[in-house]
Formats: structure tokens, C-alpha cells, sequence
């Protein structure tokens, strides 16, 4: 055909489908229109709907599910980490010769009765059934005798079985397990005489969903010493199979999950492992399990596991699994649990039915939460703080469960840190891992500040109504921790005798570093106090309010502070503004005040006012005094936490100076604090004049009680 003819119908062809495609009519919602403008092109938006409000409107939820894809145990790594003896490889190779014999020969017989011996070698070869009549997929039977010893009583036999199963070699082809037993005995009548089991001969080795799992099965003849015992074997009658012994170790890929050990610190990364051939040699440090069954066939394995505690390999510092009883599920013909996540049933993973499922299922364990977590208890014991949970599952999707558990850790055992420590409780933890993706943890509880906290009294738990401490939530990843304060409530500063109401953009981080949580408080806000002079804690005094209603010596309302850090790392204590915008009161007198600072070191802090008193009220201004206030606390550590306490109040002395101008006061003043005759005032010593008369020696007394009042007697 003509190329421009072709070009002609190509062309023909797409304006046709244009045509169809985007008929110009007014209703025509694809097209796009340009209009011309004297600056540029402006493109007039299309009524399309994009994909991604598409995505919005309705929303897809896509959960990939997928085998693990790298692999462990590979069929290259076995033969480099498990080098098969000499004599074990001759043997294996003497009974697949015999068999080929007996193939070549047709020396096939339908079971091993005295009338069916006539010459050697003889063979059995079958296709096990369960007993619903279903063969076992994939799976020969195969038994030989040769070398016969006639006795008197009993002729003895050597005896041979291969076992084919499924499960492939390097080569592709099925993997191949012997068996042999040299003391076979049979009656002349055709009767075996005793046990007649067949060992396993050497070590097998079976890689296992997709190299992630290692299957050894335990060989029991040492072809050097001649030393059998009964680990793997073959239990047979005249007829063929009677029972499959197993004893086995089942080893996980280091790419999947690590052994550490009941403090969750990793264990050595190699191991020693003894094999049939009675040889030792080392390995690679696995997470492995062993167990012992007698089956009646080999796909029909159910058999409880030891598995030892365990960490993710993807949080090798988080979360510890361990196993108080184990499943080892390699059955095609039941199943063992029907503990299956949900996200198994709405990714149907489960697929062709559950009865094919084959993995492992931990009936209960232990999980030990990350080593940031502490209590008093596991601090002193060097334990992880753990709970009982149950039904999580390994198999070739990975490690999946759901874990949930209430007031794991109080508030008055929690701690931060294990050193200077803040009170921290977990009221409420759940864990999620999903086909071996870690999917979270999410944690609820509440952080006591160090400045908040009672030394003297046990800090209990209180109701949900009034919870003690400042709540949060957490997060954990993969890759960290999270926290956000879900409320900022007023909190007592007791270290002050001080309430404080904390602004919205007050924060508190709780970083992990080397194990541990270094929490650090950066708030903003204001705080009321009110003290008496020289209070000091007692059981009676932490169990008032701070603003209750008997009235203080020293009150103080509207101190405003900025940028107070706490932290457990020096300088634990800082502040970077102070200042006060409220009614401030020394023995319910007025007073201004200038100069806030914070002093603090390791042992101890003080918050230090300038006070000018106005001992007459606004009105009067002729009676003055100034003094200097610090309030103080100390720090030390016990039951390794940070502990502030409140000391005391010092009002250093305070001086008056007055000159009302025929009358003149100057002296010094001491408090008076809730006297029952003066009330709350001041009493001084004072040097008077008067007129013409003084400089005269004075006492006086300014207070209050139910009213204001001052007095001088010269």
C-alpha cells in the first residue's frame, strides 16, 4: 500500500475518533478553551475531576501483602555452613544405587511376608494415605532389604527407606531423605521382631518459605562410631510405614527476627552446633526452635516448639517476645488454631483454605516492652517491664499480632529514666505488627514534673475525674518515639507553694537516647503562691490546697514565666523570664516588686524577689519598706527520681524609712504571721522624731486583722 494512503487512513482514523471522543457541543465537559489575552495565555480550567480529588471523593485503601521477598537459606549457604561428611554422602549414595537396582530388576513387591522373599534385593514403593483415603501430596515411600543372615530363629536383614518429599534441592528436583538400619529382624514366618526403626542418615537440611526458615532434621547413626539413636527415624512393618519419628530444630532468617536474651540484651551472634556425624562446628547465632513428634505421615505435623525470646530485627532496641507455648503448624489436613489477624481475612491470605495455613502459632508469650521503659522494680532488677499476651503467628508473611494491656505501669513505680528520673505512668499500651511490618504502638498515660511532685507523701493514682499529672500520648515507630500532651491543666509547683497555669505553647519532650527517655519540659505561663513564713512540709500541710482559703503570709498572683526548662540532664533547671503582671501581697499588705531571678544548681533552686511594701495601702504613701524575698527548694534523688522539695521561705530584714514631714520613721520590721491578737503584720524597733523632739527610741506595730491599723509608742 501506498505510504501516503496509509498516512491518509491513519489520519482519517484519529479525526474520526476525535469526532466521537469530543463531540463539540455547549455540554462538552472535556474540552479545554484558551483565551487570548494582550499579556499571555490564560487557560480556562477543566471540569475534569483530577485524579487526585478523585483519590479524595473516594478514597482506596491499598494493603500490600507480599511473601519476604530476601532469602537466608539458600541451597549455596548450606553447603558452605553444613559441609556433609564423606561417609554420609556414600551412604546416602549405596541405598539410591539399591533402589535403582531394585527399579531395574522390577524386584517391587506388595509387602515383606516370608513367601514374597525369595531373592534380594526386595522392595516396597507406595504413595501414603491419610485415613480419609487423600494421599499425601508429593510424598513416596520407599523400603529395601538386602543382605540377609539366616539364623535359627530369625533371618536379619539390612534394611534401607527413601522418603521423597515435596520440598526441592539446588537442582529443582524433590528432596530425598535415607534412612538405614543394619539389625533388621524377621521371623521365618515373616513376623519383624521388635522396634524395627530406621535412622535418618546425617543431618537434612530443608530451607523453608522462600529461604526464611531453616527445617533440620536430626540425623541418629554416626556412621564412625556406629552409635544410633532413635532422633529422626522410620518405624516399619511387613506392609511399609508405620510412624515417622522427627526430632528437629527449626532456625529463622537474622533478616527477620534476633535472639536476645531474658533482659532482651542481644545474644553472641555465632553458636556452636553438633551434628550426627558427632563433629562440631559454628554458626551463625539464629532464633531457633527444637521439637519431637510422632506423625503418621509428613505432611500431617503439628508438634508444640521451644522458641527462645526473640526481638524484631527492623527494632532490634524495641519490643521483646517471649514464648510460653508454641505451635509448629506443617499440617495440610487440620489446623492447630484459628487465631488468624483481621487484616488475614480482608487481604485473604488464608487462600486456598486455613487448613493450609503452615507456620508457626504462639498460643501465649511475653512482650517486654522497649528498654526506655522503667518502674522502680525493673530498674533494681534489671528486667524489662513486660504483660501477658497471646495469639501472634510467624509464617512466610512474616511475624503478625495484636497486643492490648491497661495500667501496665502506675505512677507511683513508673519512671523515665534510670537515674534522675520523673514520675511517668502507661495507663493504656497496644502493639500491632502485621506481616512482619510493625505497624505501631500507641501508648496513653501521664508525666509527673519533677516541680509538681510530693516528696513526702506516696503519689497514688487518682480517678480519671482528677488525674494526677500532666496526660499524654504516645507513639512508637520503627524509627522513634512520639509524645504530644493531650492537656495542659493547671499544675501545682509545690517546690514554690505555687499553682501554675501553663500556655498553649508549653511543650514536653520525651527523646530516647541509649535506653532511656530524656524528658525536658519547656513551659510558659503563670503561677499564683502563697506561703507562710518559715512553712515547712509536713504530713498535714502537702495534704491543704495551695489556694486554699486561709490566708497566707506571702501571696503572689499573676507571676508570669517564660522558657522554664526542667530536664534530667544538666542544668536541670533554668528559666529564661520572669515577671508579674497581678496583685502581689506581704501579710495581706500591698507590695511592688522588681529584679525576679532564679538561682539553681544540682542541689537546689530559689526564686528571689525585690519587694517595695506599701504598709498603709495606695492611698498613703508615706509608710514604705523594702526588703528581699527568696523562696527555696532542694534536690536530691530517691528511688531514682528527681525530687524537688520545698524548704522554705527567707524575707531577709526589712526596712522602713518614713518622713511624713513633722513626723520621721526609719528602722527595721519583722513579720508578724497570723498572730491571734495582731492578725498577719509587721513589728518593729524603730528610731522616731517628732517635731522638734527625737531622734526618739520607738516601737511600733503595722497589721491587719479585721481591719487595717498601725501604732507607734515613743
Amino acid at each position: 500500500m501506498d505510504i501516503k494512503l496509509r498516512y491518509s487512513l491513519i489520519l482519517s482514523l484519529l479525526w474520526a475518533v476525535s469526532l466521537f471522543a469530543f463531540p463539540r457541543t455547549e455540554k462538552d465537559t472535556l474540552s479545554v478553551t484558551t483565551i487570548k489575552t494582550s499579556s499571555s495565555m490564560v487557560v480556562q480550567e477543566s471540569k475534569l475531576t483530577m485524579l487526585e480529588d478523585m483519590e479524595k471523593q473516594f478514597p482506596i485503601a491499598i494493603v500490600e501483602q507480599s511473601v519476604i521477598s530476601t532469602s537466608e537459606f539458600t541451597h549455596k549457604l548450606l553447603e558452605k555452613e553444613y559441609q556433609q561428611d564423606k561417609n554420609i554422602q556414600a551412604s546416602r549414595a549405596e541405598v539410591a544405587a539399591m533402589f535403582d537396582q531394585i527399579e531395574a530388576e522390577g524386584k517391587w513387591v506388595d509387602s515383606f511376608r516370608n513367601e514374597d522373599i525369595q531373592t534380594l534385593p526386595l522392595g516396597i514403593s507406595y504413595t501414603p494415605k491419610d485415613k480419609d483415603g487423600n494421599t499425601d501430596d508429593g510424598v513416596i515411600v520407599e523400603l529395601g532389604l538386602v543382605n540377609a543372615t539366616v539364623n535359627t530363629k530369625y533371618i536379619e536383614f539390612t534394611a534401607f527407606a527413601r522418603i521423597t518429599i515435596p520440598q526441592t534441592d539446588k537442582n529443582g528436583k524433590r528432596i530425598e531423605l535415607f534412612f538405614g538400619a543394619n539389625n533388621l529382624k524377621m521371623t521365618h514366618k515373616g513376623g519383624i521382631i521388635g522396634d524395627a526403626n530406621l535412622v535418618l542418615l546425617g543431618d537434612v537440611h530443608i530451607p523453608w518459605n522462600g529461604g526464611k526458615w531453616l527445617l533440620t532434621l536430626k540425623g541418629g547413626m554416626n556412621l564412625d562410631t556406629g552409635n544410633v539413636q532413635n532422633l529422626t527415624y522410620f518405624n516399619m512393618d511387613c506392609d511399609g510405614l508405620k510412624e515417622l519419628g522427627i526430632q528437629a530444630e527449626v532456625q529463622f532468617s537474622r533478616d527477620m527476627i534476633l535472639p536476645v536474651d531474658s533482659n532482651g540484651e542481644p545474644m553472641s551472634k555465632t553458636r556452636s552446633y553438633k551434628g550426627a556425624d558427632g563433629k562440631t562446628i559454628t554458626i551463625p547465632n539464629r532464633v531457633t526452635g527444637n521439637f519431637g513428634i510422632v506423625s503418621s505421615g509428613w505432611s500431617d505435623i503439628i508438634a508444640e516448639i521451644s522458641l527462645p525470646s526473640f526481638v524484631l530485627a527492623s527494632m532490634p532496641k524495641g519490643f521483646m517476645f517471649s514464648v510460653n507455648k508454641a505451635i509448629f503448624d506443617f499440617s495440610d489436613q487440620r489446623i492447630s488454631h484459628d487465631n488468624f489477624p483481621k487484616h488475614y481475612y480482608d487481604n485473604d491470605l488464608l487462600f486456598p483454605s486455613i487448613e493450609n495455613w503452615r507456620g508457626f502459632y504462639i498460643e501465649s508469650l511475653k512482650v517486654g516492652l522497649p528498654e526506655a521503659f522503667h518502674t522502680e522494680e525493673s530498674i533494681a532488677k534489671k528486667q524489662r517491664v513486660s504483660f501477658e499476651a497471646h495469639h501472634m503467628i510467624i509464617d512466610n508473611y512474616g511475624v503478625s499480632g495484636h497486643f492490648e494491656v491497661n495500667n501496665i505501669i502506675p505512677l507511683s513505680e513508673g519512671r523515665t529514666n534510670k537515674t534522675k528520673a520523673w514520675a511517668m505512668s502507661v495507663d493504656q499500651l497496644g502493639v500491632s505488627l502485621a506481616a512482619n511490618r510493625f505497624t505501631g504502638a500507641n501508648f496513653d498515660g501521664r508525666i509527673l514534673l519533677p516541680i509538681s511532685d510530693n516528696l513526702q507523701k506516696k503519689v497514688t493514682d487518682t480517678t480519671k475525674d482528677n488525674p494526677k499529672g500532666l496526660v499524654y500520648s504516645g507513639l512508637i515507630s520503627e524509627e522513634e518515639f512520639m509524645l504530644r500532651l493531650s492537656s495542659l491543666n493547671e499544675i501545682e509547683f509545690n517546690i514554690w507553694k505555687a499553682k501554675a497555669k501553663l500556655a498553649p505553647n508549653s511543650s514536653i519532650e520525651l527523646k530516647v537516647e541509649e535506653g532511656n527517655f530524656r524528658p525536658k519540659a519547656i513551659l510558659h505561663g503563670e503561677m499564683a503562691i502563697s506561703s507562710d513564713i518559715n512553712e515547712k512540709e509536713t504530713a498535714s500541710s502537702l495534704s491543704e490546697d495551695i489556694n486554699d482559703e486561709k490566708e497566707k503570709a506571702i501571696t503572689f498572683k499573676g507571676i508570669t514565666f517564660q522558657d522554664l526548662v526542667l530536664q534530667t540532664e544538666s542544668p536541670i533547671f533554668q528559666v529564661g523570664y520572669f515577671g508579674y503582671r497581678g496583685e502581689v501581697k506581704v501579710a495581706n499588705f500591698p507590695v511592688s516588686i522588681g529584679d525576679i531571678a532564679l538561682s539553681s544548681n544540682d542541689q537546689g533552686a530559689a526564686i528571689n524577689f525585690d519587694l517595695m511594701i506599701n504598709l498603709m495601702g495606695k492611698e498613703s504613701k508615706g509608710f514604705a519598706a523594702k526588703t528581699r524575698l527568696g523562696i527555696f527548694c532542694n534536690f536530691k534523688e530517691e528511688n531514682h527520681k528527681q525530687q524537688w522539695r520545698y524548704d522554705r521561705i527567707d524575707l531577709s530584714e526589712i526596712h522602713i524609712e518614713a518622713n511624713m514631714g513633722a513626723v520621721q520613721l526609719k528602722g527595721n520590721l519583722k513579720l508578724r504571721n497570723n498572730d491571734e491578737v495582731y492578725g498577719n503584720g509587721f513589728k518593729a524597733n524603730i528610731t522616731g522624731t517628732f517635731g522638734t523632739f527625737g531622734p526618739i527610741s520607738c516601737k511600733a506595730i503595722f497589721g491587719k486583722k479585721e481591719f487595717r491599723y498601725w501604732y507607734v509608742d515613743a
